[in-house]
């Protein structure tokens, strides 16, 4: 690069920089210097953008690959759009235990989290496990693994800085601590940063195979039509986008590692081996499948009888060993003990939710990201041209399926789709790249015309459908933590996108039907499993069931109506089914609490309340308010699915009860693990 080259590329840079900058800077230090924020970042967003078209225009001669271009604005894109959020971080449970690390190491100089958590004044009801629990070292424990803040740590430290220079000359935040919006906002960056170096290791890895055109597509279909969509931006501070992008970094060193077999490239991938480790353990998942091409290379060219080739293995280990050093060493001051016993909810390794976890509204893995469904039809190529890269795919994939399966949790809380699936995000690409390429190769022009305009509406649409999924889950429209009604999201012009979600569907709903004898509901009733009462992971069992739930069944209205200016659930015949799917590993006591009235002029009517068809209490109901509370022992219970039923005397005449409320709560009980601990966050 000449000396034109490398002025160009500092102007780039300071261009970005500035952004950069303008966007961690806080709105109202930016307007007391008399500048409009926005104004101010818009502008500099349009020179950034110039610069690098300006960069690529100057390097275009010697053959420069313009994919750079694509990630470099999608950067400024997610970096600007940053600066249109609130300027305040909600912070969850998640994204405070991986953000703690960061001021409690750089500020404090401990690993003492609590004064942490109890600046972000969560409630200290539902977290009490948190705070009262202490390790043999005397520290509040922290379950969650340290790579992420390694990770974050220099956008940590840059936030940190101009903090403090934004306090020496007393503009805004003043003194709010490293929780503060400058310290946040420069670890989002950090964030999008990340999740864009991934997308473009990703593209060089394909692009050897595929070539650049078929690569850099496949790549930004799957980011538009994946989870990783949200993740990418910014706005969690969990650890989804750093795994997937240092999954994508570790396919491309093993990919160079296997044509190279240098030393620096051994010792680069294992360092970045080891970061993927301590950012989230279950990515030791896609080590296992890497372990298949590494192997058969080393076999192949007898690296362990050359000098080099041992060489190559002490730099592997020595990186690893960098890269997740720095875990055992959180682990041993936090807990005392360099490999812990970190605690978590039993796996069900006999009894999977396989089909749950793949196909379930509950953040299944193919209803929420159907684009996936075409990348695993995309590995049979790769299975064809390469067969141990598809084995070391394929490993993980299944491996991370009945990992997350086994969790009573598959669904993984407050999730946007199938985030636990997000490390395996390169794998999809490569098996879209595969399967375009497969439609690009087709020898007859017509077959190849209508498979291309095929493909493309197919990635337009689930990317339509994704944005609308990703829409209404970062405006909270939807229930973030329970299971959906698809057709809640997809409405008018999105409605659509029901023919592709409800037929996914299909898989669960037939086994559901078969397992509890069910009646198999159609498109219209939008039944799945994986809306749930209780499942293990309700940490204080109290749930309120919403009247418009689809788990009323049979005798009961479609939908909740407004009855004297609130909403009821009407009970229409003389019989009412609720279908309440339970799961327990360890089975507590169960009240449920209803509170139902009858029709005025009704008088009073007799109701039976049953479970399973075994009658558990009596009440008169009255027009007047009437509370019923039933305590279910673990023996009235199965685990799977409950039916709840209601049985009124008198009249079948509609409306028969009209249910006001109903609520589940879990009875408190001793458990050797804490509630709060889980083992695939």
């Amino acid at each position: 690069m000449g000396v034109n080259g490398r002025i160009v590329t500092a102007v780039c840079s300071l261009c970005v920089a500035s952004l950069v900058v303008s966007v961690i800077l806080p709105g109202a230090a930016i307007e007391m210097l008399g500048i409009r924020s926005t104004a101010l970042r818009t502008a500099l967003l349009a020179i950034s953008a110039a610069s690098i078209v300006w960069r690529y225009w100057c390097a275009r001669a010697r053959g420069s690959d313009a994919a750079w271009v694509a990630f470099a604005f999608i950067f400024l894109f997610l970096t600007y759009r940053l600066s249109l959020r609130p300027e305040s971080y909600n912070f969850g449970l998640d994204s405070a235990f991986y953000y703690a690390y960061l001021p409690s190491t750089f500020i404090d100089g401990d690993l003492d989290f609590e004064n942490q958590f109890r600046s972000l004044e969560f409630d200290r009801g539902a977290l009490r496990d948190i705070f009262e629990a202490r390790t043999p070292t005397g520290h509040v424990p922290n379950v969650f693994p340290a790579g992420c803040a390694i990770l974050w740590s220099p956008f940590f430290l840059l936030g940190h800085v101009i903090a403090g220079l934004l306090g020496l000359i007393s503009l805004p935040p003043g003194p709010g601590g490293a929780f503060d919006l400058v310290h946040v906002r420069a670890v989002q960056i950090g964030q999008v940063w990340l999740s864009v170096m991934g997308l473009y290791a990703a593209y060089r890895f394909l692009s050897r195979w595929y070539g650049r055109a078929v690569s850099l597509s496949a790549v930004l279909c799957i980011w538009v039509a994946s989870p990783l969509l949200v993740y990418a931006t910014g706005i969690r501070l969990t650890s989804e986008a750093a795994s997937a992008s240092l999954a994508a970094i570790l396919l491309l060193l093993v990919q160079r590692w296997m044509e190279s077999r240098g030393v620096l490239t051994a010792a680069a991938l294992g360092l970045v081996a080891g970061l993927a480790v301590a950012v989230r353990l279950q990515n030791l998942l896609l080590l296992v499948g890497l372990l298949f091409p590494l192997l058969a290379c080393i076999r192949h060219h007898r690296l362990l009888r050359t000098g080099g080739g041992r060489a190559a293995a002490w730099a592997m280990l020595a990186g690893g060993a960098l890269g997740f050093g720095p875990q055992l060493v959180t682990w041993r001051i936090i807990f005392g003990e360099w490999i812990p016993s970190l605690g978590h909810l039993a796996p069900n390794w006999g009894d999977p939710f396989i089909l749950e976890s793949l196909f379930s509204s509950r953040k299944g893995l193919f209803t929420w990201s159907p684009i996936f469904v075409l990348s695993i039809i995309g590995l049979i190529w790769v299975f064809r041209a390469r067969r141990i890269w598809a084995i070391a795919f394929v490993m993980p994939l299944a491996l991370n399926t009945y990992l997350n399966a086994a969790q009573p949790d598959f669904w993984a809380g407050t999730a946007f789709g199938a985030r636990r699936f997000l490390s395996c995000t390169p794998i999809f690409a490569a098996g879209l790249a595969a399967l375009l390429a497969a439609v690009s190769a087709m020898t007859r022009r017509r077959w190849r015309a209508i498979g291309a305009a095929a493909l493309l509406a197919t990635w337009s649409f689930f990317g339509l459908m994704n944005l609308r999924l990703a829409s209404a889950f970062t405006k909270g429209t939807v229930d973030r933590y329970h299971a959906i009604r698809f057709s809640d999201v997809f409405n008018g012009d999105y409605s659509v996108h029901r023919w592709v979600v409800y037929p996914l569907q299909l898989p669960v709903q037939t086994l559901f039907s078969l397992r509890y004898g069910l009646p198999l509901y159609g498109l219209e009733n939008e039944y799945v499993i994986g809306d749930d009462v209780f499942y293990f992971q309700e940490k204080h069992g109290n749930l309120i069931l919403g009247l418009n739930n689809p788990l009323f069944g049979p005798g009961w209205s479609d939908d909740a109506v407004e009855r004297t200016g609130e909403q009821v659930r009407v009970m229409e015949s003389n019989v009412g089914l609720m279908n309440i799917p339970m799961y327990f590993l360890q089975r507590p006591g169960v009240i449920v609490e209803m509170t139902l009235t009858v029709p005025e002029n009704e008088g009073t009517r007799r109701v039976e309340v049953l479970l399973n068809g075994q009658r558990l209490d009596v009440v008169r109901a009255s027009a007047a308010r009437t509370d019923l509370s039933v305590r279910l022992s673990p023996r009235e219970y199965i685990n799977g699915m409950n039916v709840l039923e209601l049985q009124a005397q008198g009249d079948s005449g509609s409306p028969v009860l009209y249910l006001r409320s109903i609520r589940f709560i879990r009875t408190r009980q001793k458990t050797t693990d804490p509630a709060w601990w889980v083992g695939t966050s």
